[in-house]
């Protein structure tokens, strides 16, 4: 065989190859992530000592690598705040920007980071909120970036796998903190800094995740939907205690307040 021919086999064998690796590679599927602040997108402020936002959405991505061999992350930066500057305009404007999302028919799912002290209210109006069943799951970190045992990226790993897996579809948006998946109705916080701070009481967990799957245990059979309000209205939340004598009721009722809810 002549050496012409051999180079025109190699490159028609190198064009075969190649049309056979675009036809057959099955593409990545697509996750949102949308970052909206908290504990963990901190960094320790050399100055002060304590932690301040500091990480943008892409940040967090880049801290595990490993992403990329999952899935096709894209970044949508909502918000960098304190989970306790979260209030009911920020909700309303979250709700509206992950049903966009999520009516992307490429869009396989939402991650969304949060911080800790509201994460579970935001969860529940979100599960409240959204009609689409594409799994919306929201994570953070109960230690910073700057420490050397951060939580936030395992916690964000899980999260991708939680949404790659097909039986997650249907679940109702989720907060999934340390391995363990729990639905967005009865999950709250149970501790300031421990890392299984998420639980979810006597209804126990939807189910567990890390690099190996997902395992689904559970199911939230209390699920509802509600429609988007142009509006909410300031509903005061107010403790009773021994000697309570109604005053803050009144102060509620006089600074607005269209309704309260007594802890008694």
């Amino acid at each position: 065989m002549s050496a012409k021919i051999k180079g025109s086999f190699a490159v028609w064998s190198l064009l075969i190859f190649l049309f056979s690796c675009s036809v057959y590679a099955i593409p990545l599927p697509t996750i949102v992530v949308v970052s909206t602040g908290g504990t963990i997108s901190m960094k320790v402020d050399p100055e002060s000592g304590g932690p301040v936002p500091a990480l943008r959405g892409e940040d967090l991505i880049q801290a595990v690598p490993e992403l990329e061999k999952l899935a096709r992350i894209r970044v949508v930066n909502f918000s960098n705040i304190p989970s306790d500057y979260m209030d009911g305009k920020r909700w309303m404007l979250l709700s509206r920007r992950v049903s966009d999302i999520l009516s992307d028919p490429e869009v396989s799912g939402v991650i969304i980071t949060h911080g800790t002290d509201t994460l579970e209210e935001t969860a529940y109006f979100l599960d409240l909120t959204l009609g689409n069943e594409k799994p919306v799951v929201l994570i953070g970190a109960q230690r910073n970036a700057s420490e050397k045992d951060t939580d936030g990226p395992r916690n964000l790993l899980n999260a991708v796998h939680q949404i790659l897996d097909e039986k997650s579809v249907g679940r109702g948006v989720t907060v999934t903190f340390n391995h363990y998946i729990n639905a967005a109705r009865p999950v709250t916080k149970t501790h300031s800094s421990n890392v299984q701070t998420f639980e979810s009481g006597n209804y126990g967990y939807l189910g567990y995740v890390d690099s190996s799957g997902v395992v689904f245990f559970n199911k939230s059979l209390r699920r509802q939907t509600i429609p988007l309000p142009t509006q909410l209205p300031r509903v005061d939340l107010i403790d009773m205690y021994a000697g309570a004598d109604g005053a803050l009721l009144k102060h509620a009722v006089d600074f607005g307040a269209e309704g309260i809810v007594v802890a008694a």
